[in-house]
């Protein structure tokens, strides 16, 4: 019952501790998905992060920083492009006709790949493990090796890909701005 007395329709909540990049529930059985800051993770790291002969590519960064060469960026994009693609295709077979989904994630407010939060909090926790290889604390090989599977899209990219898919449309898309700043 609700708060007046009315009796509420049946209804079922679940949460499952599993990947977004499989099926998750049988096919057209959910009304409501909602997904709270999982979908800025990826599946992977993207493949390719390391060159010839152990270069690594993104350098002693473990996200895309000012430094980060666009092949590496571009090597991020596609692998947001992919997995977002895939969850996607993967909400709408499970979605009831007419269901919806709430999606909160972590991305950029603009077109510019190099700026946003996690560019600047990544950026922070790349300089902490620089400085443990500086005092002989972690070795260079294997901060320069970690990058993380995980990318903060624009707007301008989740709706692109959504539009793509053609198997949803958008109904609202808010943008709330964190200050880190206590």
């Amino acid at each position: 019952m609700d708060r007046n007395g009315d009796t509420l329709p049946p209804y079922y909540v679940s949460g499952l501790p599993d990947s977004y990049y499989v099926r998750l529930f049988p096919r057209q059985s959910v009304h409501l998905f909602h997904s709270s800051y999982c979908l800025h993770w990826r599946s992977q790291v993207p493949e390719g992060l390391e060159g010839k002969r152990e270069v690594y590519l993104n350098g002693e960064n473990m996200y895309i920083a000012k430094n980060t060469p666009p092949s590496v960026v571009k090597l991020f994009q596609e692998q947001f492009r992919k997995d977002f693609s895939l969850f996607l295709r993967l909400r709408h077979e499970e979605l009831a006709f007419d269901g919806q989904m709430v999606l909160t994630f972590l991305g950029r407010k603009d077109e510019d790949v190099y700026s946003g939060d996690l560019n600047h909090l990544f950026g922070l926790l790349s300089q902490s493990l620089q400085s443990l290889v500086v005092e002989g604390l972690v070795e260079e090989e294997k901060v320069s090796s970690f990058n993380l599977p995980a990318y903060g899209p624009s707007v301008g990219e989740v709706t692109a890909l959504v539009k793509e898919s053609g198997a949803f449309e958008i109904a609202h898309i808010k943008l709330f701005e964190q200050n880190w700043d206590p």
